[in-house]
């Protein structure tokens, strides 16, 4: 199993990444309607079709797509348990796919390595997200 994800899901076991998100003060709707515009839409599906192109180009065993499966479950686990907002929940785990499908076909997209540094940085991602320069498996 790539250690790199084994280390990601021990981050969202541990709580180290999905529970330190706090949204108290921010009105939910308007957080997911931040999430669902444009730069952020856009630059995710991007993202993720990428990633799909990469993915079909690869084989990577049964046991690594469940392994992918089970951290898009364990976030959303964390971040309902967290949040208490089921579709944020959705977003979260979509996100964490993403990220461990990177990690997987070591993906140099900067955006992708954005998103992840967002959740370490405490944030939930919407907008424009923060350039990140290094790269996604150097984060985990």
């Amino acid at each position: 199993m790539n250690k790199k994800l084994l280390d990601l899901m021990l981050k969202i076991k541990n709580g180290d990444i999905i529970s330190s998100i706090n949204c108290d003060e921010i009105d939910i709707d308007e957080l997911l309607d931040k999430r669902d515009e444009d730069p952020f839409d856009s630059d995710w599906v991007l993202a993720n079709e990428k990633m799909e192109l990469e993915l079909a180009n690869q084989n990577l065993g049964q046991a690594t797509l469940d392994f992918i499966e089970q951290i898009r479950e364990e976030s959303f686990k964390a971040a309902n348990k967290n949040l208490a907002n089921g579709e944020i929940a959705e977003y979260v785990s979509d996100d964490f796919e993403l990220i461990a499908k990177s990690i997987v076909i070591i993906s140099s997209d900067p955006w992708v390595a954005s998103l992840l540094g967002t959740y370490l940085n405490g944030e939930f991602p919407i907008g424009l997200l923060k350039n990140q320069t290094v790269p996604i498996s150097d984060l985990v």
